[in-house]
């Protein structure tokens, strides 16, 4: 053979290899965004008529826009979610600081040794979450604690502390008693006031709830989140949040975050 015949044939070869890997590599693939993670920085995608959940994206998701799938090195479990352009143009910051959250760590998804930053107790369930990657696990009988919480920054001008306080969560499982604490480790008594009411009872339920208090913080000056789980069952708590009443059922981060 000659060395023209051998350079062709190598060609030949080489061309036929590049193009059978070439074509094994998926394509991309056209997603409708459906969920998005409160730190913008994962979505729930909609492909081929299934959900693929925890999509990293690279620019700003927009629930129920386009994106494009792309698969890193060829690997179909490796793929991020190139978002369209023009959702920036309508966002903005003061979406989520204006109404942030002082609850440093409330979608438990900042941890180190397996130990919640801010929290004290419960274990990391990356299988539950609510928001994020991870939400927090209560076993049963145990009982999860944030640090002190500086409730100071939410008093208004006009109100000082008379400011009404909210605290919400999202809890899934077993039974669990939820109580906030003063900073000397009363309980705090919720409104209304007539009822006299300082503890909460998140009932057993098998989907993820949504559950609020409000409370006058008069002498009150920091509060800690406390849950004890008073069923033989895990409970799952995710998206906690400490800021101003308002009717939205979302979880921002803290401004911090």
């Amino acid at each position: 053979m000659s060395m023209h015949s051998l350079a062709n044939e190598l060609e030949t070869q080489m061309r036929s290899l590049i193009l059978d890997t070439a074509n094994n590599n998926p394509a991309p693939k056209i997603g409708i965004i459906q969920d998005i993670s409160s730190d913008k920085c994962y979505a729930n995608i909609n492909i081929d008529g299934g959900v693929i959940n925890g999509v990293e994206c690279f620019g700003v998701p927009k629930k129920g826009s386009k994106c494009i799938i792309l698969f890193i090195d060829g690997n179909i479990e490796h793929m991020i979610a190139l978002c369209n352009p023009i959702n920036s143009k309508n966002y903005s910051e003061s979406t989520v600081t204006a109404h942030y959250n002082i609850c440093y760590n409330g979608s438990f998804d900042k941890y180190k040794n397996n130990t919640f930053e801010k929290w004290t107790g419960g274990v990391i369930n990356t299988k539950q979450f609510m928001y994020g990657n991870s939400c927090c696990e209560i076993k049963p009988n145990q009982t999860l604690i944030s640090n002190p919480i500086n409730i100071k920054p939410l008093f208004t001008e006009e109100e000082g502390n008379n400011t009404p306080i909210m605290v919400s969560l999202f809890w899934n499982g077993g039974l669990t008693e939820w109580s906030c604490l003063d900073q000397d480790g009363n309980e705090i008594v919720f409104t209304p006031y007539t009822l006299g009411v300082s503890k909460e009872s998140l009932n057993e339920v098998d989907k993820w709830h949504f559950q609020r208090i409000n409370f006058i913080p008069g002498l009150v000056s920091s509060i800690r989140i406390k849950l004890v789980n008073k069923s033989d069952k895990s409970s799952f708590i995710d998206g906690v949040r400490v800021w101003t009443p308002d009717d939205m059922n979302e979880w921002y981060p803290c401004e911090n975050e």
